[in-house]
């Protein structure tokens, strides 16, 4: 017999934020303001490149414009402009997956402790969540520049749920990665929902698996 859940623990690219959305137009944004130093790119062409060396934020922009500069022959302090100046920028286009509020606030009306754990910069991670509106629904913020240790990493599962009091075995996370969240997830003893994205594969190690965020309440009952 499963344990009851007491907490819901969520992955935060990806799968509470719509980060291909904000990359996107905050890439629009950026060529837009910097296009006089960017020739030959074009607006197009510099978002589709950003995007496919960037594979959906695990190669950190700042080595991604990097690289950018050298593909097309940009000096490097462009390259620090940019990296700069996205940071900077990024927050403003952060946007959330349909429902993100409402199935927040449902899951604590329900008496369930909420946690985030992700990978990624403190400033970054931390501008995004507040960029969001949800930094108050949440009992655990775990970033892992500030902890020192990044999923898989079962430690980084374990601090979070030692913050929340809770077991493991009374936890479920929710994340887009199969290897990284969900795999990671459930070596910490955690069970793991996976929010279906295509870009990654199959998922074979989830206990459960939703296409959109209100599919979750009703997920987390049949668990």
């Amino acid at each position: 017999m499963k344990s009851a859940i007491k907490a819901v623990l969520f992955d935060l690219d990806g799968t509470l934020l719509d980060r291909e959305t904000c990359v996107r137009n905050c890439m629009k944004d950026q060529f837009a303001r910097f296009e006089d130093r960017l020739a030959p790119l074009g607006s197009a062409e510099f978002l589709v490149r950003y995007t496919t060396l960037a594979q959906r934020g695990y190669v950190p922009a700042s080595v991604v414009y990097e690289q950018l500069s050298a593909e097309f022959g940009l000096p490097l302090s462009l390259s620090k402009a940019l990296a700069d100046d996205y940071d900077l920028a990024y927050p403003k286009f952060c946007v959330g997956f349909r429902n993100l509020l409402e199935v927040l606030t449902l899951i604590r009306t329900r008496g369930l402790k909420l946690a985030i754990v992700t990978n990624g910069r403190s400033s970054l991670q931390s501008a995004a969540i507040q960029a969001l509106g949800i930094d108050q629904l949440f009992d655990a913020i775990v970033i892992s520049e500030a902890e020192g240790v990044r999923k898989p990493d079962r430690r980084i599962f374990e601090l979070a749920m030692d913050r929340l009091a809770v077991p493991s075995a009374n936890a479920v996370f929710v994340g887009d990665h199969p290897e990284i969240d969900i795999l990671g997830a459930r070596q910490a003893g955690i069970r793991a929902i996976w929010k279906r994205d295509d870009y990654w594969g199959p998922c074979p190690f989830a206990d459960a698996v939703i296409s959109e965020l209100a599919e979750l309440p009703g997920v987390l009952d049949q668990l």
